[in-house]
């Protein structure tokens, strides 16, 4: 996911002009990839709004809750990996809140999965915009149906497809809770002067 870079660098960005630029520029190449991508269908029904609703999950209206908090990803994560149940590891993900020597990782469980995980997971995913929120739609039908085997499934199908960085950041987006330092106000403001306006 060449969108997971993006809120890399916009998470690591200290300045808030600096987030808005990088997140624009985003929109900009995407934008120009997608009318050269539907040159000869202007009409096309495509938009970043499947891009949109990755980047500020609280806006989602769609979609139904996951139903999922950090303790039940960790033991998911924990069982789907294989982890032994009192290992180091395990115990990074159930007890993500306690103080580590790493800045910046305690109280964040999609940074102590990122530790985990990237030593598991491949260097480079093959997931695409569309794939995540398919799965996303298949978490929440399936947690609105109680059927905990089948997001175990989907969450076994993510982590064999995605690298580490793209989890890290897909469970920010199961959580939403982006942590990127920018407002959802901000990045709608990004995307169009008009934005918030016709959200709200």
């Amino acid at each position: 996911l060449h969108l997971c870079t993006t809120l890399e660098k916009i998470q690591k960005s200290k300045l808030r002009p600096d987030k808005s630029k990088i997140l624009g520029d985003f929109i900009e190449s995407w934008r120009k990839f997608h009318s050269a991508l539907h040159k000869e269908n202007p009409q096309t029904t495509d938009s970043f709004y499947s891009a949109m609703r990755l980047i500020v999950p609280p806006f989602e209206r769609e979609r139904m809750a996951y139903g999922i908090k950090e303790s039940m990803l960790a033991k998911l994560y924990i069982d789907v990996l294989g982890l032994p149940k009192n290992g180091p590891e395990a115990n990074k993900l159930l007890n993500y809140r306690a103080p580590t020597t790493s800045q910046g990782e305690a109280g964040d469980f999609a940074s102590m999965a990122y530790f985990v995980l990237k030593k598991r997971c491949a260097s480079q995913g093959n997931l695409s915009i569309k794939e995540v929120n398919d799965f996303l739609d298949s978490v929440a039908i399936n947690n609105a149906s109680k059927q905990k085997d089948l997001v175990k499934k989907s969450l076994l199908h993510l982590i064999t497809q995605s690298s580490a960085l793209e989890q890290k950041w897909l469970i920010r987006m199961i959580l939403k809770d982006m942590k990127l330092g920018v407002s959802k106000e901000t990045v709608l403001q990004v995307f169009h002067p008009d934005a918030a306006e016709l959200y709200n």
